[in-house]
């Protein structure tokens, strides 16, 4: 009795194995609470409550959105339910909870309970129609001819049962039923690859005297230390036979060695020199055994910051080729996997730093490609670390930055199976059973600050702003009052502010952005910030005044755009189209629309200077144009070649440009600053190792801040079914 006045009073609403808490606005299953965003679960709670009715589309944009942010509701409404799909493993062709009802809107058809409102007769029942007297025409037999179409017509939809019965068959829809540790180590425990039979896992490991390769039995924490060079060893892959295990052994910031060695340790052996470039170090794989063991598939790069291409290496011979005679697209390919009857290759093809698509190439028997590759559909976002079950046609891969598992079939398109809690990284699979371990990266990214003394460092960097959620992206407002930065403190990417001091956090959007990325940009009179938003898939731009936290949306034209910079009178914003290349844009604040400058990324103004800056992703360096008369005609100037995207990291004032300068493989390594008066770089700082972006400066040059990773990372195991 006691338990269900509880239940009442929280209004917990109960459907399937689901328990949904509109008070708190939590989702659970059998008591492990689910990560779903706040505006799909406003969704998801409004056809519960609705239930059985159909929620009209309009009704649901009210509810979400109001009037007060202008959005793309079509767009939010789909991606919303998506989400609440992916979350319960429902689909729209066979529904179990959300039934799509054409030109009308949704509805919840889950039996529930606890649902507390006043309900009517008309809502759940329809009325009964009135008997027809009966005749004895109505009560004779049925014309022979009658009884044939009947026949003829159960005939026909048994066909069809058998059809979609055969279709929905085909395509096993797989669910994590279970996630459990593995490793519980301090330090970061990655690049996973299990042993043919399941029993054992290599991996790498930074606990003991830097990076080395590890194998241990699953059950257990020993691990057995294989490799002892000084130099880092990581992303190991186990051969078909169990007799060996290659990895990658990094020498300098550009160069690597393939390294083949038993699971025991022991003698090495140097298989191939490559260049491996930070660009695709987050492709999660960068090995791949061919199923009889004969070829090893390997990314690559002939030179320091160009394409990385996959890499045959004939394990008898020694020859190497590469997979695809004509070179990859974008910055590369990586993620390579074979299927386990060696007629395909699945990997990830990236247009830029965490944007990929991943593709599936059929192969003839020679390893050669057999037509063009094709693309899997249906996936959101940095596909990688695909895996091939034993039927050699499914794949499970992880999608977004690794919060998502997904699963696809060869010619059909993707489907969530799995929103994870933490960030997965390097799924591996052993083709025995439905076990599956990856690394899970808890992820805990703060905003630091470094005091400064004109260009040296004036003590310790110290916490700015910190939870057990992200905070990234810091930027000072122009009158020095507060600090812009993106959280996921709500359950979204979204904008948040504190004082400069790092206190008094609040949030400032409510959009449930799929993605707000880079440091939120301030306008002169630091009244209002402006940022990009996927809401949900297509990236615009957007402005928030941080009184009132109105919302109003800037960009609508197709691609859309990212990555805004603010000009300094505050009539322009700069920004880029994610094409490929990367183009620039000058966007007029007011109206929105756009005049394409040229290909590059991160465009700036220098403030008290009629220069604009601006760098590219397939080059290092920091490039200006003067802004006077055409600037697209103005010659441009590299004036330092220490600098790489995606960071998004330097900070121009008005005698010079605060920077993070990278290695030759454009790892980050110092603060630093180039004066525009001697064109000389100054070294204000080392980064910190957990440094993962961002770089900002106060008004008065006191102060940088930026961000860094202070969380851990494991082992884990997923168990399917």
């Amino acid at each position: 009795m006691a338990t269900g006045q509880a239940s009442a009073r929280e209004n917990v609403i109960r459907f399937g194995e689901f328990e949904l808490n509109t008070s708190r606005m939590t989702l659970t299953k059998r008591g492990i609470r689910l990560k779903l965003q706040r505006q799909p679960m406003q969704v998801l709670a409004l056809l519960v409550q609705h239930s059985p009715d159909v929620v009209s589309r309009d009704t649901i944009r009210e509810h979400v959105w109001g009037d007060d942010v202008y959005v793309d509701a079509e767009q939010g409404i789909n991606f919303c339910v998506r989400q609440i799909r992916g979350v319960l493993l429902d689909n729209s062709v066979e529904p179990r909870y959300i039934l799509t009802v054409p030109r009308e809107g949704y509805r919840f058809i889950a039996p529930v309970e606890g649902l507390a409102r006043e309900e009517t007769p008309a809502m759940h029942s329809i009325a009964p129609v009135a008997e027809a007297p009966k005749t004895p025409e109505v009560e004779s037999r049925p014309h022979p001819r009658l009884r044939r179409i009947a026949l003829f017509a159960a005939a026909g939809l048994a066909v069809l049962v058998a059809a979609v019965t055969w279709f929905v068959q085909r395509e096993p829809v797989l669910s994590v039923s279970r996630l459990s540790p593995v490793t519980k180590f301090p330090g970061h425990a990655r690049d996973p690859s299990l042993s043919p039979d399941g029993r054992q896992v290599a991996f790498s490991w930074d606990g003991e005297d830097g990076r080395h390769i590890y194998v241990m039995l699953l059950g257990e924490q020993n691990p057995l230390r294989v490799t002892h060079d000084a130099s880092e060893d990581s992303y190991p892959a186990w051969s078909p036979d169990g007799k060996q295990i290659a990895f990658i052994r990094k020498r300098t910031d550009s160069i690597s060695d393939i390294v083949l060695i038993s699971p025991l340790g022991g003698q090495e052996r140097i298989l191939h020199r490559i260049q491996f470039g930070y660009k695709i170090g987050w492709a999660g794989r960068l090995l791949a055994w061919s199923s009889d063991g004969k070829w090893l598939c390997f990314t690559s790069e002939l030179a320091p910051s160009t394409h990385h291409d996959l890499y045959l290496l004939s394990m008898e011979s020694g020859v190497v080729r590469p997979l695809f005679p004509n070179g990859a697209e974008g910055e590369g390919d990586g993620s390579p996997a074979f299927s386990p009857d060696g007629r395909w290759l699945a990997f990830a093809r990236f247009s830029a730093p965490w944007n990929s698509k991943l593709m599936l190439q059929r192969l003839t028997p020679k390893l050669e490609p057999h037509g063009r590759p094709i693309i899997v559909s249906d996936t959101t976002g940095h596909p990688t670390t695909p895996v091939w079950l034993a039927d050699s046609k499914t794949i499970v891969f992880l999608e977004h930055y690794g919060d998502r598992v997904m699963q696809a079939q060869i010619g059909h398109p993707a489907r969530l199976i799995y929103a994870a809690s933490a960030n997965l990284q390097g799924l591996t699979y052993s083709g025995s059973g439905l076990r599956f371990i990856a690394s899970a990266r808890m992820e805990d990214f703060d905003i630091w600050t470094l005091q400064v003394r004109g260009f040296t460092a004036a003590g310790d960097a110290k916490s700015l702003v910190h939870s057990s959620a992200t905070e990234e992206n810091p930027n000072f407002s122009p009158d020095g009052r507060f600090l812009s930065f993106s959280s996921n403190r709500s359950g979204a990417d979204e904008v948040w502010l504190a004082d400069a001091d790092g206190r008094n956090s609040r949030q400032l959007t409510h959009l449930g952005a799929y993605i707000v990325g880079y440091p939120p940009q301030w306008s002169p009179d630091s009244k209002s910030v402006i940022f990009h938003a996927r809401v949900p898939s297509e990236a615009q731009i957007y402005r928030s005044q941080i009184e009132t936290g109105v919302t109003r949306q800037i960009t609508r034209a197709p691609p859309g755009f990212t990555v805004p910079f603010v000009s300094t009178d505050g009539k322009a914003i700069y920004a880029l189209q994610d094409l490929t290349p990367q183009q620039l844009y000058r966007i007029d604040a007011a109206t929105g629309s756009s005049v394409h400058l040229w290909p590059g990324v991160v465009p700036k103004e220098v403030p008290g200077r009629k220069l604009l800056l601006y760098a590219k992703f397939d080059e290092p360096g920091i490039y200006v144009r003067s802004l006077e008369g055409n600037v697209a005609k103005n010659p441009e100037t590299r004036l330092l070649d220490d600098y790489e995207t995606p960071f998004a990291t330097f900070y121009p004032v008005q005698d010079g440009i605060y920077y993070v300068g990278c290695t030759a493989d454009g790892r980050p390594r110092a603060f630093r600053f180039y004066s525009f008066a001697s064109g000389r770089t100054v070294t204000i700082a080392p980064t910190p190792p957990n440094y993962v972006g961002g770089l900002a400066v106060n008004p008065d040059r006191t102060r940088l801040a930026y961000t860094i990773d202070a969380g851990a990372q494991d082992l884990v195991q997923l168990e399917l079914h």
